[in-house]
């Protein structure tokens, strides 16, 4: 049987890892603010950038500010919404296959790959934190730390304050940016990881692995 990308990064076999991961960083000051809350007082580990939006010059200097923030770059190649535009940063001639409508990155093929050379990769399901339900949100994040699998497991979870600016660009979705951002920077998201036992890591630790 092949071994948990947690034993491969030094942890005993029943151990149950978690990434929290910040998507969107970058894509407006009410994200980039409730990013950094959700790290500094929170239990997010890291967050990913995102080059190309907005506010990507204040994300950069926020992460210039804090150099104990982990973080990485977001494959932004489409945009989420009609009405919040943004483009490569590349000029636009450089970079045509970028701009097609159907251009799309998966990862499934590639942690197969990597899961047959020996590679440490996400051993559980994925959780996209849009996939949750509004209703009684907080419970549900904590029965899911509850039962959290032994292994390897990444959430991407979607901060953000729901300021009036925000909530006019991203109408429906500011609450699952502002649900999120309140139970990640909860002290009950805390006991709970304590309680259980859950050790919390950014992406470095696989990094260092897959270089070894």
């Amino acid at each position: 049987m092949d071994r948990l990308s947690s034993e491969l990064l030094g942890f005993a076999p029943d151990a149950r890892v978690l990434i929290v991961n910040c998507d969107d960083f970058g894509m407006h000051d009410a994200v980039n603010a409730a990013v950094v809350e959700s790290i500094e007082s929170g239990i997010v580990s890291s967050c990913i950038l995102m080059v190309p939006c907005p506010a990507a010059a204040n994300a950069m200097r926020l992460l210039r500010e804090r150099p104990h923030i982990s973080f990485g770059i977001h494959f932004a190649l489409i945009r989420d919404k009609r009405e919040y535009r943004w483009g490569p940063a590349a000029a636009k001639a450089d970079v045509p296959s970028l701009l097609h409508p159907a251009a799309r990155v998966w990862l499934d093929e590639g942690r197969r790959k990597a899961r047959v050379h020996g590679k440490p990769v996400v051993d559980n399901a994925f959780l996209d934190s849009f996939s949750v339900s509004l209703h009684d949100k907080a419970a549900t994040y904590e029965r899911m730390l509850r039962d959290l699998r032994p292994g390897l497991t990444e959430w991407a979870v979607h901060p953000a304050h729901g300021t009036k600016e925000w909530q006019a660009i991203e109408p429906t979705g500011w609450r699952v940016r502002h649900t999120d951002h309140a139970f990640l920077t909860s002290p009950r998201a805390r006991e709970i990881l304590d309680q259980e036992g859950i050790s919390i890591i950014d992406y470095r630790p696989l990094q260092e692995a897959w270089n070894a």
